[in-house]
């Protein structure tokens, strides 16, 4: 399962500018670096999702791909309860 909550940690990586803005404000010093990795993040997250989810209905079967629904919405509950709020 902790392997389920770092893929999908890494597949919601997006390029957008709140989400940008996201990263920089939670970033201390070293800005650049932490949008760097947020970048690679989105990247190996878009070459490798689709790569997992098709391994994941090969071994289970389509309905297991529902297991992802399941790990974004704890992750998601995560994500509010840790996550600071960001001032604009």
């Amino acid at each position: 399962m902790l392997l389920l909550y770092s893929e999908y940690l890494t597949y919601i990586t997006a390029y957008h500018p709140d989400a940008a803005k996201l990263v920089n404000g939670l970033a201390d010093v070293n800005q650049g670096h932490a949008l760097s990795v947020f970048s690679f993040g989105g990247n190996l997250g878009f070459a490798c999702g689709p790569i997992t989810v098709t391994l994941v209905a090969n071994a289970l079967g389509i309905s297991g791909v529902g297991l992802f629904i399941l790990v974004g919405g704890e992750v998601a509950l995560l994500l509010v309860h840790y996550f600071p709020a960001m001032r604009r």
